[in-house]
């Protein structure tokens, strides 16, 4: 009986690093996405002053 609470206790503990592992993967994954995005903001944002500057430099040469 002893050996049986024995295995209860490591088939528990093997269920709860499991758990653990692929809850700690899926905030790596979060974390990924967030930096993900952070990158397509600035990607975004950059290509978007690059785009102002082409703007103003057609504006001076036309007026």
């Amino acid at each position: 009986s002893s050996r049986a609470n024995e295995n209860e206790a490591q088939r528990a503990n093997r269920l709860l690093y499991k758990r653990e592992r692929s809850e700690s993967s899926r905030a790596n994954e979060n974390d990924a996405e967030s930096a993900n995005r952070l990158l397509y903001k600035r990607e975004r944002s950059e290509s978007s002053r690059a785009n102002e500057n082409e703007a103003q430099r057609a504006n001076r040469l036309l007026y």
